[in-house]
């Protein structure tokens, strides 16, 4: 799958610098000895409307559209996706909020959605035992330690609404995980080390793990 992160590379570089409102971002994580690709890119299609594209070496694609807009002085957002992995299709509607604090240093955030996961065959019988609706919302902070340096942390609650039978690593419906962010900046690269602890998704397009895992990565800013 890594010719698709080439190729969008291509396209978003070129459309970037055609374009002054469109942000991309290239990442490479090691996860579990294995490296994955992926491209982010966002474009300002109307005002204070955001339309943007995630794709990854493991085949996941995900495109969305958001509305935001300062609302005294937090930044409310309201957002769609829709996402495409081998198995899977998912789509979610949510909202996002932020404010800033101490001359923007320290950003606190909230984020809550909805979920629908739903399968497409594994590989060729349409099987529902997998299919699910989740309740997502994480609360988080970060705080700016220095201009080269960044500290994040924020705890996640899944609320499984539906549609765990084919879970066979949670065993409730309330599941949970915490994850821990240093990232570091010099120029357009931000390399940063991330940890997990709970039951999470690595990727959007994978089952659910509880192992404990930390995440190498490096991001590239057009």
């Amino acid at each position: 799958m890594l010719y698709r992160i080439f190729l969008f590379i291509f396209f978003l570089i070129s459309y970037s610098q055609a374009n002054a409102e469109a942000d991309i971002n290239a990442q490479l994580i090691q996860f579990d000895d294995e490296w994955i690709g992926s491209l982010y890119a966002s474009t300002e299609v109307y005002e204070r409307t955001t339309a943007s594209i995630d794709i990854d070496s493991t085949g996941y694609l995900n495109v969305g559209l958001s509305y935001g807009d300062m609302i005294g002085s937090y930044y409310m957002e309201g957002f769609t996706n829709y996402g495409r992995a081998d198995n899977v299709d998912i789509n979610d509607v949510g909202i996002f909020a932020a404010k800033s604090y101490f001359h923007q240093s320290l950003t606190v955030y909230f984020s809550t959605l909805h979920e629908w996961r739903n399968t497409k065959g594994f590989p060729v019988l349409d099987l529902d035992i997998f299919d699910q609706r989740e309740w997502r919302s994480t609360l988080g902070t970060t705080y700016q330690m220095f201009d080269w340096m960044q500290l994040g942390y924020s705890f996640n609650h899944d609320r499984l609404l539906s549609g765990n039978r084919g879970i066979t690593d949670v065993e409730n419906k309330n599941i949970h995980h915490h994850d821990v962010t240093l990232t570091f900046t010099y120029k357009k690269f931000e390399p940063y080390i991330r940890y997990y602890r709970g039951q999470y998704r690595v990727r959007p397009g994978e089952p659910i793990t509880s192992e404990d895992t930390l995440e190498i990565g490096i991001g590239f800013n057009f």
